[in-house]
């Protein structure tokens, strides 16, 4: 904000980013929202963690196998995505999603991360101390 020339008063917080004391005060509020964020991403991840230990299912449950197989049966006549998705009460990318199992494409290949220069390996004839 401060680069484009903009500061904050807030009258009864008694914040002015015009001043040092309002300024500091206003990137310590920004420096504990992103810790209590963090905590909240870490918390969310352990417990996704331990629901996995326990063999929980985690995500939205699939459609039944009878529903499946009707779904295939329509597409197999020529029925549209919009059209199959109605007449077995399920949604678009459930259909999507069915019609393009038996045509999956392999992700790109991945490349290796880049390593920072620190972390590179020296060359055989390097000697190190």
């Amino acid at each position: 904000m401060q680069a484009k020339g903009v500061d904050l008063y807030l009258h009864r917080q008694g914040i002015d980013t015009t001043t040092p004391a309002g300024n500091a005060m206003f990137q310590m509020m920004g420096v504990f929202a992103e810790f209590e964020r963090a905590m909240i991403r870490e918390r969310v991840n352990a417990g996704l963690a331990r629901a996995r230990v326990n063999g929980a299912q985690l995500g939205r449950p699939r459609v039944d196998a009878r529903t499946e197989v009707r779904i295939r049966a329509e597409l197999a006549k020529g029925t549209g995505i919009l059209k199959t998705a109605k007449l077995c009460g399920v949604g678009t990318g459930t259909v999507q999603r069915i019609k393009g199992d038996g045509q999956r494409r392999l992700p790109p290949p991945c490349r290796p991360a880049r390593l920072p220069y620190s972390m590179r390996l020296a060359p055989e004839s390097a000697s190190f101390p």
